[in-house]
C-alpha cells in the first residue's frame, strides 16, 4: 500500500515532534464531495493526539470536499467517542448482510 501511495490516491499527514513520527493518518476520496480517513494512529502518551491528527488531516488533505468520513468504529467505545466528538453532520445506519 505504501509503495503505491499516490497511485491510489490516498492522502495522508505524519505528525513529527522532535524528529520523531509520533502518529499518522491517511484515507482516501471515495466520491467528488467525500473522503475517507480511514488509518489514524498516535502516540496515546500524548494528550489529546487523536483530535489533533483528525484536525490536521482534515486541514490538510481534505480541501474541495464537502465531507469527511471517520471510519467505521466497530462498536469500540474509544473510537464511537471519538467520532462523535468531531460533531459529526449525520450517521448513517449499518447493516449486516449474511447469507440464508
Amino acid at each position: 500500500m505504501c509503495e503505491n501511495f499516490e497511485l491510489l490516491g490516498f492522502r495522508g499527514i505524519v505528525l513529527l515532534i522532535d524528529n520523531e513520527i509520533k502518529g499518522y493518518a491517511f484515507g482516501v476520496p471515495l466520491s467528488e464531495s467525500c473522503i475517507d480517513e480511514f488509518v489514524e494512529k498516535g502516540d496515546k502518551s500524548i494528550p489529546n493526539i487523536s483530535k489533533v491528527l483528525f484536525h490536521e488531516f482534515a486541514k490538510n488533505c481534505c480541501a474541495g470536499y464537502e465531507y469527511l468520513n471517520k471510519e467505521e468504529d466497530l462498536g469500540i467505545e474509544g473510537l464511537r467517542l471519538s467520532k462523535l466528538l468531531s460533531r459529526p453532520e449525520f450517521l448513517l445506519d449499518k447493516f449486516i448482510v449474511a447469507e440464508i
